[in-house]
């Protein structure tokens, strides 16, 4: 599954691989939604804006 997203991940802008790399721990331990925020300097509720945008490019180039 790791591969596959990895595959995918071109489709995602910067922040985006951020996000998703994170909360899902592609490489190493997964972080907390808040715990993105603190370190990118935002919102938690915009970090899980980002992760959803992200997630649909994803569903959407598995396709």
């Amino acid at each position: 599954l790791n591969a596959e997203i990895m595959n995918g991940m071109d489709v995602l802008d910067e922040r985006e691989k951020q996000v998703i790399t994170l909360i899902y721990g592609l490489t190493g331990s997964p972080y907390t939604m808040a715990e993105i925020a603190y370190h990118m300097g935002l919102k938690r509720e915009r970090v899980r804006q980002i992760r959803d945008k992200a997630l649909r490019k994803l569903h959407k180039r598995m396709k």
